[in-house]
């Protein structure tokens, strides 16, 4: 027969063994408890020893100064503007390498009839977005970058095709009107 005990700290019976006071549970708990207060410890005094030696320093990867070191830190606050700027200006040249400007002048100028987006009132955009199977937003991006035409190309429709689709919903939307308004008309004439 097993002689049972119980935990000292959740009460529950378990078997006795020697030199066990836990059950599992509480024991991993507690082994948990232990390790996250010694590695604590041992930080604390990294911490105070780096503290007693004085603060401590590295040196700048892009002009190698040297600098107060901190959590992720590897250049200076010149070295990390400048890093700053150029990656802004990567970013800039990567948007505008997909731009109008890699077109001729004779493209730019049907680009702009065909997609302008100037002058035309959101339902018409909107309209001409959902005439090539696009959101509102995806067609004024593609349209404002200068990108619709490829976009296009890549899902087959051409030039002229997007224009006959555009062309198409106009007349569908207004024939809806018209319809619309010929209801309004007879239901105001029975009334």
């Amino acid at each position: 027969m097993t002689v049972m005990m119980r935990c000292e700290q959740c009460g529950k019976e378990i078997p006795k063994t020697t030199n066990r006071r836990f059950c599992k549970e509480c024991g991993a708990a507690r082994n948990e408890a232990a390790n996250r207060r010694s590695a604590m410890r041992k930080y604390e005094e990294k911490k105070a020893a780096q503290l007693a030696a004085g603060t401590k320093t590295i040196k700048c990867l892009g002009c190698g100064c040297e600098i107060v070191a901190a959590p992720n830190r590897k250049y200076c606050s010149d070295c990390a503007q400048a890093r700053q700027r150029e990656a802004v200006k990567r970013a800039r040249a990567k948007a505008s390498s997909h731009s109008v400007k890699e077109c001729g002048k004779e493209q730019i100028t049907k680009r702009d009839k065909l997609f302008a987006l100037e002058g035309k009132s959101l339902s018409e955009v909107a309209l001409e977005a959902k005439a090539l199977g696009m959101t509102y937003g995806q067609y004024v991006s593609a349209c404002s970058v200068g990108t619709i035409t490829k976009m296009l190309e890549a899902d087959g429709i051409s030039r002229d095709k997007a224009r006959r689709m555009i062309q198409k919903e106009r007349e569908n939307a207004k024939s809806l009107r018209k319809k619309k308004a010929e209801r309004r008309q007879n239901d105001y004439l029975q009334t």
